[in-house]
């Protein structure tokens, strides 16, 4: 069934229902479908509504939603800090990729994370925001990457009928690959499919990042997923050589030393990495359990009281 809608900065009309913006303390993108966690009454769990956004204007409708839910955070966490003693350095951001508000709380940082986009920004620099603008984590490898649209096709032919099978991905080029090659050499019997397969290959291995600032970043996860640590960190190094300022590669190495048992070190590289970018909430997270592995209780708790307004 499909319903005409209305949305503006103040409610979503959907047929006969209706969800003023106040209402909304979530909203997450998955192509189309557009998930809202949404509160009925004062202190009651927040149930999930699920409307598909035709016309290719889910993005758009996010968006919108994330200017009126971060401007009313951000005016909420203001309320609350007035009541408390003690000063706190703040200021407010807007990201240049989704104008999403963001209250920085503590002393600056070169960089700020936008928890709606999911990207991080280097303040005072245009020219590398243009990059850092398409960058974040994965969903499949969770690596600080370049995460985009990939088209699965499958065309097959059966004497007396044919099918498709068609579906879309978001991860990176790296991730993608080995689908990639899976569908050509699926798609090959029919030939059908082979230009969509070669196409999606072209977008791995042509389409990643070979110039920029993060120029290697996708090779350098590709070594780490393979268990290539040493091989990664060559390429993360010269990154950060170039780009000193990059809470996310920084996170990256941090999981590489993780899975190569130096949780010590991880540590060390996660704290830089808030040092570049206070409130980047995966490295928060990943620090506060690296020092529960590392058996440092006392020291988790107070990260995750430091970082309770971020990973609430």
């Amino acid at each position: 069934m499909r319903d005409d809608g209305l949305i503006n900065v103040q409610q979503i009309s959907l047929g006969k229902a209706r969800f003023w913006s106040s209402q909304i303390v979530a909203a997450y993108l998955n192509d189309s479908e557009l998930s809202l966690e949404i509160i009925d009454q004062e202190d009651a769990p927040p149930t999930t509504v699920v409307i598909l956004v035709h016309d290719k204007k889910a993005t758009s409708v996010k968006r919108l939603i994330d200017y009126s839910l971060s401007r009313r955070r951000v005016k909420q966490r203001l309320a609350e800090l007035s009541k408390t003693a003690g000063r706190l350095e703040l200021r407010e951001v807007v990201c240049p990729k989704c104008q999403s508000a963001i209250l920085m709380e503590g002393p600056p940082t070169p960089q700020f994370f936008c928890r709606y986009c999911e990207t991080i920004t280097t303040e005072f620099d245009v020219d590398l925001q243009r990059h850092e603008i398409e960058y974040r984590i994965c969903r499949r490898c969770e690596m600080y990457s370049r995460p985009r649209k990939f088209t699965v096709f499958y065309f097959y032919f059966l004497v007396y009928f044919y099918g498709i099978h068609m579906d879309f991905v978001h991860c990176c080029p790296a991730c993608f690959r080995r689908t990639a090659w899976s569908m050509l050499w699926g798609n090959l019997p029919f030939v059908v499919g082979v230009p969509v397969a070669l196409r999606q290959l072209s977008h791995c291995y042509f389409g990643s990042n070979r110039t920029g600032p993060m120029r290697g970043l996708h090779d350098a996860n590709r070594y780490l997923k393979r268990g290539k640590f040493a091989e990664s960190l060559q390429i993360y190094e010269s990154i950060l050589d170039r780009h000193p300022l990059s809470a996310g590669v920084k996170y990256n190495i941090a999981l590489g030393l993780i899975g190569s048992g130096d949780l010590r070190h991880a540590v060390a590289s996660l704290e830089l990495a808030l040092q570049d970018c206070s409130n980047y909430i995966p490295a928060q997270r990943l620090l506060v359990q690296t020092l529960y592995d590392l058996d440092k209780p006392q020291q988790a708790q107070e990260f995750a009281e430091r970082f309770k307004f971020d990973l609430s």
